[in-house]
């Protein structure tokens, strides 16, 4: 084999950076892409899942960007689509610090507004099933859902057509052999002619879909680099940690000390956040993960599964740290033993008496 010549050589390492998140440049651009961190929210109850993700991608280029393409993996097609200030992320921020914070014991003391353009698909590629094409907010939304042995080839053509870099097979086939959806995404960047560095202002994308368990799309980032993940959950059943814990430990998760499974349903909540969940009942069972560096100690081109969370069908919260289940097991304890105590001292008396 002959050696490789410099040109040839940056022309391959600048292919390797515009795949090396979900994330793509168009293939032609020279420039690169970067992602630090992922943001999610996830509202679960009865085999529906609302999904909200936010993206802060950082674009560098030496010349205007057109459009750049956000890929999503998600086990069915969306049904509905909507965009949502970023102002929720903010809400459930604070909703963590108020109800999912340990209280410390007191001796120890303290978007675009021009909407996209995209031709829609008239004809259907080979192996390729094409969903609704959607238009909402900053995005232009083309579910692709793969059938049979030709989904590979038919996603690539997509993205070929539409001037994006192909898909390694290997980094595709877990999704593939899955029938997941692909949501290929158009997004137009807001960049004057001549800026170098690009940071798109998005809002937070939410979509609705049928999952067998809660789902946070997480495998396909594999090629992303070294980032962090931050995730939100609202489930109608407690996630159930024991069973959970391999896929807890694959994001490389964190902030364990946290309270889990925390009853929303008591709680007075912000009207944004009551909009979203958008459910009355009695449990909505709240937590939060996060995950540091999951793609840099254990690989993510390793995982066989994405990320699927087991829910508790008990309605038993299982956490060790829930304080006021502690506190309510305790009282109800105290209260039985002081029964006990109060029946015996009675008992006790009445058989003085009668032996008297």
């Amino acid at each position: 084999m002959g050696k490789l010549s410099p040109l040839k050589l940056i022309c391959i390492f600048k292919l390797i950076i515009l795949c090396l998140a979900c994330c793509m440049l168009p293939a032609k651009y020279e420039g690169s892409i970067q992602q630090t961190q992922q943001e999610g929210i996830i509202i679960y109850k009865d085999g529906i899942q609302d999904l909200i993700l936010k993206v802060d991608p950082k674009i560098t280029g030496k010349a205007k960007l057109e459009n750049f393409c956000w890929l999503i993996t998600v086990p069915n097609e969306p049904d509905k689509y909507d965009v949502l200030d970023e102002s929720i992320f903010k809400s459930f921020f604070d909703l963590k610090i108020k109800h999912l914070i340990k209280p410390v014991p007191k001796d120890r003391g303290i978007g675009c507004s021009e909407r996209l353009t995209l031709e829609k698909a008239s004809d259907v590629y080979r192996g390729i099933e094409l969903g609704k094409y959607v238009e909402v907010g900053d995005y232009a939304i083309q579910p692709i859902r793969g059938i049979g042995v030709h989904a590979y080839t038919g996603l690539n053509k997509w993205l070929a057509d539409n001037d994006f870099p192909i898909e390694p097979k290997q980094h595709m086939q877990y999704f593939i052999d899955e029938n997941f959806t692909f949501l290929c995404i158009k997004i137009k960047p807001k960049a004057e002619e001549g800026d170098k560095t690009i940071t798109p202002l998005l809002k937070p994308l939410h979509m609705t879909f049928k999952s067998k368990a809660p789902y946070y799309p997480m495998k396909y980032s594999s090629q992303q680099g070294d980032f962090s993940v931050n995730i939100y959950s609202v489930t109608d059943k407690p996630i159930d940690f024991k069973v959970s814990k391999p896929v807890l430990s694959k994001i490389n998760w964190t902030n364990q000390n946290l309270l889990k499974n925390v009853n929303l349903a008591q709680k007075s909540l912000p009207d944004d956040i009551k909009k979203v969940l958008n459910v009355k009942q009695k449990y909505m069972y709240f937590n939060h993960f996060t995950g540091l560096h999951p793609n840099v100690n254990k690989k993510i081109n390793s995982w066989n599964k994405d990320i699927f969370f087991s829910l508790n069908n008990s309605h038993s919260p299982n956490d060790e740290n829930m304080i006021t289940v502690k506190r309510t097991h305790w009282i109800n304890t105290g209260a039985l033993i002081v029964i006990l105590i109060i029946f015996f001292i009675i008992t006790a008396r009445k058989l003085k008496k009668i032996n008297s």
